[in-house]
């Protein structure tokens, strides 16, 4: 008898068995008894009972609470592992720019100790610098080199004739002084061109000055009148030679308060004794070279003219 199991197929949870009917046959055999032949309704109704309580595999219950508590749980491991990664990445990176904060602190102390140390060693050397630098100017001064020398300030008392905005103006004014035997001095100051006609050292003397030139219908009147002190690149011998001009100016100014005659020997003695190498005085002696010819027969109002002549050009001299 040959043995087959029965197709078992389950829908909505209820089988349906696929029996194939065998008819029952009694057949006698070899040895004369009759054998009965089974169906295999039968055979497939004896065999359903013993699988009755046997679950199929594909018809198996699981349990959805083992499985969903099975993938929390890998869930809450893999967030934990996040977790700690996130923190070890930010330990890093505030662990590293905490260590740049300091190592740049650190660095500006060194910074701030190596400036302050060095300090000593810079006055030092602005010290050894100040003393290079005396040293050379004396060396050049010693060698007939220049050096930053200073004119002094030159002071006092001027007649004014007017005061104009235009040069050809001035000397339309200036006309007026010379037609009367006085020779005007033009001097150029903050873009202004003053007529000045007399000079002394003293207020008093200025005021006497004035009150004859008005008498004589000419309208002037006294002031104090000053030049600033010049800076020059000078050797010793030029700037030793302007002190000796600036001395014998001033004599000479006092003496126009006593009406007294210039000295003529004394000025040409200044210009003769004048450095001969130096250009610088040089030219200045050309530019009152007229007025060196004009010392040789002067009056009192043509040496109020000359001095007053030579202190407008030292007033200039710097340009």
């Amino acid at each position: 008898m040959e043995n087959k199991k029965p197709i078992v197929v389950k829908i909505d949870d209820k089988k349906i068995e696929y029996q194939k009917k065998i008819r029952s046959e009694k057949r006698p055999d070899s040895n004369g008894y009759t054998t009965t032949t089974i169906s295999r309704e039968q055979q497939a109704a004896a065999t359903d009972h013993s699988h009755e309580d046997e679950i199929q595999p594909f018809d198996r219950q699981y349990d959805n609470q083992l499985v969903h508590s099975s993938f929390k749980k890998k869930k809450l491991h893999s967030g934990r592992i996040k977790t700690f990664v996130f923190s070890g990445v930010s330990a890093i990176i505030i662990g590293s720019i905490l260590g740049i904060a300091l190592l740049n602190m650190f660095v500006n102390m060194d910074e701030l100790t190596g400036t302050g140390n060095s300090s000593p060693v810079s006055t030092s050397s602005n010290n050894d610098s100040i003393d290079n630098t005396n040293s050379s100017q004396s060396d050049g001064e010693a060698s007939g080199g220049s050096s930053q020398h200073t004119i002094s300030a030159m002071n006092g008392y001027v007649l004014q004739g007017g005061v104009f905005s235009e040069e050809v103006n001035a000397s339309n004014e200036a006309t007026k002084f010379e037609e009367l035997g006085y020779t005007p001095v033009i001097w150029e100051q903050d873009n202004q061109y003053y007529v000045l006609v007399g000079l002394t050292n003293t207020e008093q003397h200025a005021k006497s000055l004035a009150q004859s030139l008005k008498e004589e219908g000419l309208e002037v009147f006294s002031k104090p009148w000053s030049s600033e002190a010049i800076d020059l690149e000078l050797t010793t011998e030029e700037y030793t030679w302007f002190q000796s001009l600036q001395q014998q100016w001033e004599e000479a100014t006092t003496s126009l308060s006593q009406e007294d005659t210039l000295v003529l020997n004394d000025w040409q003695d200044i210009i003769d004794n004048s450095p001969q190498s130096s250009e610088m005085i040089g030219n200045f002696i050309e530019s009152i070279e007229p007025f060196q010819q004009d010392l040789q027969d002067v009056g009192h109002k043509e040496s109020q003219y000359i001095l007053l002549s030579i202190w407008d050009e030292l007033a200039h001299l710097a340009g």
